[in-house]
């Protein structure tokens, strides 16, 4: 799936807070590869959430470096944490040194590429 939409959500749910019960978690069994390079981090991290979104066989995901970093809390948000250790393969436009905790977070990873941006 390729997500293009770089607005933000006009009325965003807040995620994480303590009463979210109120949204429907959205299971997706057969999306297997994820390209957000033009998608506006709101939707990303509502997709990366796992309260929010079920995503079992995702294994590819093509992501600006710092939408990534932003939708992480750099590597420590326990919601993202559970997608990210499945994915096998990513793309990043940035060639950047990983910070030391990132290989424990892609724990599934097999496959770091390169894609510089224009």
């Amino acid at each position: 799936v390729i997500m293009s939409n770089i607005a933000a959500q006009e009325n965003r749910p807040v995620l994480n807070k303590p009463d979210d019960k109120e949204y429907q978690c959205i299971t997706f069994r057969r999306l297997s590869s994820l390209c957000v390079l033009s998608a506006h981090v709101d939707y990303i991290e509502q997709l990366l959430c796992e309260r929010y979104m079920r995503l079992p066989q995702l294994r590819e995901l093509d992501i600006r470096y710092r939408k990534l970093i932003s939708v992480t809390e750099n590597f420590t948000n326990e919601s993202t944490r559970v997608h990210c250790s499945q994915i096998k393969e990513l793309t990043i436009d940035e060639d950047v040194v990983m910070p030391e905790h990132f290989s424990s977070y892609f724990s599934s990873l097999r496959s770091l590429k390169h894609r510089p941006t224009v």
